[in-house]
């Protein structure tokens, strides 16, 4: 513990006390004064110290660690751990199905905007040909015009010529 403590340049009742609040993340072995500490267990200590030096609570540093470390579960007659793979597995698997909702949901509003701007397109594709209609038939008032212009001499034509 004093080895760690110097390793970690923190008070060893400091390191006593982290080892006991987050004893199921430290790895080591042995009950009693017979307990000796892993060499992973100075990596989650060193942890534990950045997140209390970012401020952040017991209940915090807990569920960070239990992202990022395998934790050590005691047992009536022998000690189960946990792996950081199977702790990762689950985290990606509700990173997996978070991603997966959040792609469905973009897919129903990317259907629903493909929907609207189909309609949009039908209306101007309705008002388009209104307008055809409209330019073809002022197209053929003004040949008509245009024709009985030609057929009947103008006013000046026929009161010089036709008197």
């Amino acid at each position: 513990m004093a080895d760690i403590a110097v390793l970690l340049k923190t008070p060893e009742s400091t390191v006593r006390s982290h080892c006991h609040r987050f004893k199921e993340f430290i790895p080591s072995t042995g009950e009693g004064r017979e307990k000796r500490y892993l060499n992973d267990a100075i990596t989650v200590l060193r942890t534990v110290a950045e997140c209390y030096g970012n401020n952040m609570t017991t209940r915090q540093i807990k569920d960070h660690l239990a992202r990022e470390y395998p934790m050590t579960i005691d047992a009536d007659t022998e000690q189960q751990q946990l792996t950081v793979q199977q702790q990762r597995d689950t985290v990606t698997q509700q990173q997996l199905l978070t991603a997966q909702q959040q792609t469905a949901a973009m897919l129903m509003l990317a259907i629903q905007t493909f929907g609207m701007v189909v309609e949009e397109v039908k209306q101007v594709n309705e008002k388009l040909d209104r307008i055809e209609k409209q330019q073809s038939a002022t197209d053929q008032k003004i040949t008509e015009w245009r024709e009985s212009k030609k057929k009947k001499p103008s006013i000046w034509t026929r009161l010089v010529f036709w008197r």
